[in-house]
């Protein structure tokens, strides 16, 4: 019976190589066998990997994570709590899902992303650079967010949108269209960007409404 400790507190545990790919899969933890996980992956703590998903590189998977269907999680990303990947949704680079956020979809998570709270990132949407995802946000069509970007609240992002920068989109705001949003800008309350805008700078407040 071979041991590791994963670095989630748990201490040693005793672990496995998993018949489809070799990675190690704590005895805690669940993975099927049409389900790859690489020689230097790892699925710790009570996360479940089912159908044919993918835990590629050096990638880690714990707490009570789901990875489904599809998906694939690669290099040195890392997905925990109660976050559920599935769908063909990938997340790779340095990119952390975390709490109960939702990838689904055809939907990529790269770069130092980070993907936390209950946010819902679906379609083919991007999040990238270091940009971050939180809260109830919900993300969804072709957008990107990337750059220093960060997105929180109950925030409902859709459409073409590109968020870059340092751009903020906060509250209830609603973005959505071909908009462009990024350096300093803005957005929060229940304020609504459609439309072909582009904003660098200020604040959208209130109820405001830009298309």
């Amino acid at each position: 019976m071979e041991f590791m400790d994963f670095g989630d507190g748990a201490g040693l545990v005793p672990v496995q190589r998993h018949v489809n790919g070799s990675g190690y899969v704590a005895l805690t933890a669940f993975v099927e066998s049409s389900a790859v996980v690489e020689p230097d992956a790892v699925v710790f703590g009570r996360a479940r990997v089912t159908g044919i998903a993918r835990i590629l590189g050096r990638a880690r998977v714990g707490g009570d994570a789901v990875i489904e269907e599809l998906a694939t999680i690669a290099d040195d990303a890392y997905v925990t709590g109660n976050a559920r990947i599935f769908g063909s949704a990938q997340i790779s680079g340095w990119a952390k899902v975390s709490d109960s956020a939702q990838i689904g979809g055809n939907a990529r998570i790269f770069d130092n992303a980070h993907i936390g709270g209950a946010a819902t990132i679906m379609d083919n949407a991007w999040v990238f650079g270091s940009a971050k995802v939180q809260g109830a946000t919900v993300v969804t069509g072709t957008a990107r967010v990337e750059g220093d970007a960060v997105i929180d609240g109950e925030a409902k992002v859709g459409g073409y949108v590109h968020v870059g920068g340092h751009a903020q989109i906060q509250g209830h705001a609603y973005v959505s269209g071909n908009c462009r949003l990024e350096g300093h800008v803005i957005v929060q309350d229940s304020a609504q960007v459609v439309g072909f805008v582009e904003l660098s700078d200020g604040i959208v407040s209130g109820h405001e409404s830009l298309d």
